[in-house]
């Protein structure tokens, strides 16, 4: 009798229990929750970093206007003319920095003392021996003048400075006249009185960079015109100026007085301006500082002009 032996395989099934399942999924969603996070992170921190450049080339944009500008600043002036002023802002409160430059080197004397509210100025004087008033080395002079006026268009402006008092202020020419030999000159109404001789009257391209009233842009306005206010950059937050001079010191405020042994503008060796400025990323403030130095070369210009 034959017996037939059948093998039974028995097939194993392995698996995991709930609690492995819970503790993979808990392991999981751990992961897949800190890929999430530091992938919403690297998005944000890309764009706070996007808008960081855009404020940045703003502000860069604005450092070049500027940088044009110290450059060129006191051209064909004298050390005794405050072609660089700086005006500190209190508490950190943004600074005002004022650049001055001559496009000729003719300058008009004050021939005779003029007085607050004055409109006519006399430039030439007979009876003065002084060479300056003398009409007939006043008359290449006043050509000069005349012609470059006359260059500059509509609504031109004199600047006129008396180095005593260390004062000034810039006036709309009207016209200029050569009546009996004497030259002279008719501008708006002076706001103060001005002594002849140590006065003269100058062409002067002004350029004055300061943060706007509300304190959100960066604004030039030229040659102390209200009407010519442009705005340089928005979203300017702070502007800060220092001056670094010949002597190794650092000031945060320059108005020339001209006395002896004090600076003049010439002893300036570098001015270093920093921007701030301000962007939003889901609704969050973004900030950023530039800083730069630059060398208003014109320190290095002959004296006897």
């Amino acid at each position: 009798m034959m017996y037939r032996h059948q093998s039974r395989i028995r097939a194993t099934e392995t698996g995991f229990t709930l609690v492995e399942l819970l503790v993979a999924l808990c392991i999981s969603g751990t992961v897949l929750g800190l890929v999430v996070a530091a992938s919403l992170n690297l998005r944000d921190t890309y764009y706070t970093e996007i808008v960081r450049t855009q404020i940045n080339s703003n502000l860069r944009s604005a450092m070049d206007i500027m940088s044009m500008s110290v450059r060129q600043s006191g051209e064909n002036l004298l050390s005794a003319f405050p072609a660089l002023v700086l005006v500190d802002g209190t508490d950190g409160e943004p600074d005002t920095l004022t650049l001055r430059r001559s496009p000729i080197t003719e300058v008009l004397t004050l021939c005779l003392s003029a007085s607050a509210g004055a409109t006519e100025l006399q430039i030439s004087s007979a009876s003065l021996s002084n060479a300056e008033c003398v009409p007939a080395n006043v008359g290449p002079v006043y050509s000069m003048f005349s012609e470059e006026l006359a260059a500059s268009g509509e609504n031109p402006r004199v600047f006129i400075y008396d180095s005593a008092q260390h004062l000034g202020e810039f006036v709309d020419f009207e016209s200029g006249t050569l009546a009996s030999g004497q030259y002279s000159i008719t501008t708006s109404p002076l706001s103060r009185a001005y002594s002849q001789l140590s006065t003269a009257i100058y062409i002067i391209e002004e350029y004055r960079f300061a943060l706007s009233a509300d304190g959100d842009r960066l604004e030039l306005t030229v040659d102390d015109d209200v009407d010519f206010i442009a705005p340089v950059a928005f979203d300017v937050t702070n502007f800060q100026v220092e001056f670094d001079m010949q002597d190794g010191t650092v000031v945060s405020s320059f108005s020339q007085t001209s006395l002896p042994g004090q600076p003049d503008w010439k002893d300036v060796r570098g001015i270093t301006m920093t921007l701030t400025g301000i962007g939003v990323y889901k609704n969050r403030t973004v900030n950023s500082t530039i800083s730069s130095s630059y060398f208003p070369r014109n320190v290095l210009s002959y004296e006897g002009l």
